[in-house]
């Protein structure tokens, strides 16, 4: 089986999720809703929450804050917390330059 198109499909589908992220929380700051929490980012965008008992409510959301956050697109303060996500100036650039 060639999982060059399975593996393409992935990239891009991971890619159109993050631009999704930090649009929804780009759109936030704008409108002074303040920072979100995945379960605000889940919800703005349909994602559903996972229906396991163990791990973060909102996984595939929680996933993408976390490449972004490697790319230093976004932020928790303090990390590994229940606090809410914000763009990084990076980001913020980004999103005005589009």
């Amino acid at each position: 089986m060639d999982v060059f198109h399975p593996r393409m499909l992935t990239r891009l589908g991971l890619t159109y999720l993050e631009e999704a992220v930090l649009e929804v929380m780009f759109k936030a700051r704008h409108e002074k809703r303040g920072l979100l929490q995945p379960t605000q980012i889940s919800s703005l965008l349909g994602i559903p929450a996972s229906q396991e008992i163990r791990g973060p409510d909102y996984p595939i959301v929680h996933g993408i804050l976390e490449r972004l956050a490697s790319k230093g697109l976004v932020r928790q303060e303090p990390p590994e917390s229940r606090a809410p996500w914000e763009l990084t100036e990076k980001a913020i650039e980004s999103q005005i330059a589009k």
